[in-house]
């Protein structure tokens, strides 16, 4: 490794403590990649001189640069990004020199305003404080180490922050990431009684910011970054690039999508990592793009009249797509990801049975009576993998009060009936004579 890594590699035992874990060398702690049943399985210690880490419950372990890339998905050593993501995190942390780099190549305008982008971006998240946003945290049970790992908090003193950063980034890169407002009639979102959430691109980068209000009061709710050279939000969903590396390390097998960087934040502090938020509820094809690779994809957006709309709307699309079916959690009405782990707790939000959009149509629909709602549903039932047909009946039966037995029947008729005008098409050609009796019981 590049020896002028070497100042890097000794502050292992500060970074760990910056979230939470204090170890001295050759001892054994918590672990602050992800809650394990297991006793104290994280261990400090050293070789040749150099400190390491292993988690025996992760079965992995490595350098200060090893623990960066599990806590935050940022690339490892001999990896693209490697130096300008996670060493230059590592920089920022504790005020290191970023080591000089060999064939430095020259940057054009716009790649110099990129850089600054990028530069000015991961600056200013280093400087969110947890502090500043304890009490909103608390009321979440949030603690401070998980504020610390996603580059969530507040300014405590916005004007000195602002000095800093004006000596370093010029005014237009300032409003672009949204440190500064885009005109004098209006506050920056850090300015404002917001709690402030990093929003990273798929490999770990810093690249936007999104400020939520803490009070309910007339102002908007949410607040982003302008799009710019690195941030596209139509394109970017909150927590990938952890979601991606939890599905990678074999914690997971089911990507979570949620509403909002709230229902990550609980997810993640309640044990489920392979979460993202799609930040609101506009969904887009670049949405749907970076989703495809995903084998199990999981909605789960809050269930007011909102999230409803943006339920439907991105089924249909993911539908039409990917020729995919997506699954979907239901959760009880004017409830959200977020509040229901908080107040029922991981296990029971797991064992939550995942339902097809057709089965999420049925518990949604509040428009029609009970015939009217069997007359339209039975011949969309029809259509679905006969697999199905069973949990959709019953489905129906619970909303409608009518016996499954005779949803059965009436399906039975409905099949029959339509593979007996099959059988017409076929034997008005003359080549065949066949017809199945229907009984009505």
């Amino acid at each position: 490794m590049n020896e002028a890594l070497a100042p890097y590699i000794s502050k292992l035992q500060r970074y760990l403590s910056m979230y939470g874990i204090n170890l001295k060398s050759n001892t054994n702690g918590s672990c602050p990649i992800k809650s394990h049943r297991s006793y104290n399985p994280f261990r400090l210690g050293e070789r040749n001189g150099e400190p390491l880490w292993f988690c025996f419950a992760c079965g992995t372990g490595g350098t200060i640069f090893d623990l960066a890339a599990e806590l935050h998905g940022y690339p490892r050593g001999g990896e693209s990004d490697f130096y300008d993501i996670t060493v230059r995190h590592i920089s920022d942390m504790f005020g290191l020199p970023f080591p000089e780099l060999k064939n430095k190549p020259t940057l054009t305008s716009e790649e110099k305003f990129k850089r600054d982008l990028y530069s000015a971006t991961r600056e200013l998240s280093n400087k969110l404080s947890p502090d500043a946003v304890k009490d909103y945290a608390k009321n979440r049970e949030w603690p401070t180490s998980l504020l610390s790992k996603m580059g969530v908090g507040g300014l405590v003193n916005y004007n000195k922050t602002k000095e800093s950063m004006m000596n370093n980034y010029s005014i237009d890169i300032l409003k672009t990431i949204g440190f500064l407002p885009k005109s004098n009639k209006y506050l920056s979102m850090f300015q404002e009684n917001r709690i402030i959430f990093t929003i990273h691109n798929s490999f770990g980068r810093p690249v936007g910011f999104t400020g939520r209000i803490i009070d309910e009061s007339s102002k908007r709710k949410y607040v982003n970054s302008s799009n710019s050279a690195i941030f596209k939000k139509s394109n970017i969903l909150y927590n990938l690039h952890r979601a991606k590396n939890a599905i990678n390390r074999f914690e997971s097998k089911v990507l979570y999508m949620v509403e909002g960087q709230a229902d990550v934040m609980t997810m993640i502090h309640k044990g489920i990592h392979s979460a993202v938020a799609v930040s609101g509820t506009a969904f887009t094809e670049g949405h749907i793009e970076t989703i495809n690779e995903f084998d199990n994809v999981i909605l789960c957006l809050d269930s007011d009249p909102a999230g409803l709309r943006a339920t439907r709307k991105f089924y249909l699309k993911y539908k039409e797509r990917t020729g995919k079916d997506i699954h979907i959690l239901h959760l009880d009405a004017n409830t959200d990801p977020d509040q229901f782990l908080l107040k029922n707790g991981e296990e029971k939000f797991r064992k939550l049975s995942t339902i097809l959009p057709i089965e999420w149509e049925i518990l949604a629909d509040t428009k029609m009576n009970n015939q009217v709602t069997v007359d339209h549903w039975l011949p969309l039932i029809a259509k679905e993998n006969n697999i199905h047909h069973e949990s959709l009946l019953q489905r129906l039966s619970n909303k409608t009060g009518i016996l499954k037995s005779i949803l059965f029947r009436r399906l039975n008729i409905l099949l029959l009936s339509e593979i007996n005008t099959m059988l017409k098409d076929i034997t008005s050609s003359g080549k065949i004579n066949m017809q199945i009796k229907i009984e009505r019981t």
